[in-house]
């Protein structure tokens, strides 16, 4: 699953995205299923899932397939659909900063995802600001996150774009969900690393959000009896470079 997010967010999220690319199987029953919308955060990742955390969405989804049926959208497309009404439920990443949906019903959390920076192993964080690249879909973060000065912020589609302005030394470091990154051939390779000692730049908590109705609160009802409980947050350690 915002840019990465997993394959369920481009932030997945860049992940979900995250988000990677489902397709849950209609059954048949009494009423039609749920029409939930997702986006993919990488171009890279296949059906598997990339952490423990997703793989456990993926099952309890699957375990619910009767109920829902899942399509992917542009990361630009999927929020307006959902909020025009074009879809039923919405792979959502809340922030603490985050705003209610109005008319909406939300599960529980279904996963935590952490927003790291990135950078060449043989190129150090230079002293001062930095130049750096991370998805569109968070255009609207704050400028500078972990107390990083920006000397420049680029904006890109996915995270295959943003590793390769990282490649290209054109930017300092990126910053992306992990979870996109194991497809990435410099990442498998040791030449791309998160930077070491910062703490996560931003945390999201991945939740299905869905317009109110009768249908949905059993979906969300079901959902959340087969979700663990969510895990404390850390408190952050000492920051370095």
């Amino acid at each position: 699953m915002g840019h990465g997010v997993m394959a369920f967010t481009s932030v997945l999220p860049v992940s979900v995205a995250t988000v990677l690319l489902l397709s849950l199987p209609a059954m048949a029953g009494e009423e039609d299923p749920l029409r939930l919308v997702f986006f993919d955060g990488s171009r890279l990742r296949g059906p598997e899932a990339a952490t423990p955390e997703e793989q456990g969405l993926l099952d309890r989804l699957n375990r619910l397939s009767p109920l829902v049926t899942m399509t992917e959208e542009l990361p630009v497309r999927a929020v307006p659909l959902f909020e025009a009404g074009r879809y039923d439920c919405l792979i959502d990443l809340r922030f603490d900063t985050s705003r209610p949906r109005p008319d909406t019903l939300s599960s529980r959390e279904q996963m935590r995802i952490e927003y790291l920076y990135y950078h060449l192993r043989d190129s150090p964080l230079p002293d001062g600001p930095v130049r750096v690249a991370r998805h569109r879909g968070m255009a609207d973060w704050p400028a500078s996150l972990n107390g990083i000065p920006y000397a420049e912020l680029i904006g890109t589609n996915d995270v295959v774009q943003t590793v390769s302005l990282l490649k290209a030394r054109r930017v300092d470091t990126i910053l992306v969900y992990p979870g996109n990154m194991p497809a990435i051939p410099e990442v498998q390779t040791g030449e791309i690393v998160p930077v070491p000692g910062l703490a996560p730049a931003r945390t999201a908590h991945l939740v299905i959000t869905c317009h109110t109705s009768d249908r949905a609160r059993r979906f969300l009802n079901r959902l959340d009896a087969l979700t663990p409980p969510a895990s404390p947050i850390p408190a952050p350690g000492p920051i370095t470079q």
